[in-house]
């Protein structure tokens, strides 16, 4: 055989050969992406690339930059949504009504001091009496300098204000009923 001659060297070669060959494969790559740095028939000779540290700071850089601008291409509209307007709709009512429910709840704690003043007086007096209604009304807006949604600890003792007999009073018992009042 004739090396120098293509034509003979050729007639030695089986048709289709680079296809059926399982060393070819890896040569078919290398020619068809000669151009390719990844793939080489001298991968040595190559320069080296980045490390993957590196890759990783470059593409989270690229990423930031990417992010960085569609968020200046995003329209700004500070408190102008629909959503955060509704929110703030509901957080203002809800405000209201619980306003409403201590100015409520302080109204008839002072008609309750009211409908049992004798009770009261006589169990504290007439000065103990008159400084819880002033301090149930200076909690009321406006009255007072106090805020409603402030809790503040009031120096009048609670009291039960039940009608319930104990021991040893009899004297109430016989008397109970006989004023006119029930």
């Amino acid at each position: 055989m004739d090396y120098d001659d293509i034509q003979s060297v050729m007639a030695h070669v089986p048709n289709q050969w680079w296809l059926e060959h399982e060393l070819c494969k890896y040569i078919l790559t290398i020619l068809v992406h000669k151009d390719n740095k990844d793939l080489s028939s001298s991968p040595t000779r190559l320069p080296a690339g980045d490390t993957r540290a590196n890759a990783r700071e470059k593409k989270e850089m690229e990423l930031a930059e990417v992010r960085r601008a569609a968020k200046a291409e995003r329209p700004v509209e500070k408190y102008g949504d629909v959503e955060h307007q509704m929110k703030k709709v509901r957080v203002d009512g809800m405000r209201s009504q619980v306003e409403k429910n201590i100015v409520d709840s302080i109204v008839s704690q002072i008609n309750v001091m009211r409908d049992n003043a004798d009770i009261y007086k006589a169990m504290f007096g007439e000065e103990k009496y008159r400084e819880k209604i002033a301090q149930l009304m200076n909690k009321l807006p406006g009255l007072g300098e106090v805020n409603v949604l402030e809790k503040e600890t009031v120096g009048v003792p609670e009291v039960d204000l039940t009608l319930t007999s104990s021991v040893g009073d009899e004297d109430d018992e016989e008397n109970y009923g006989t004023d006119g009042t029930d």
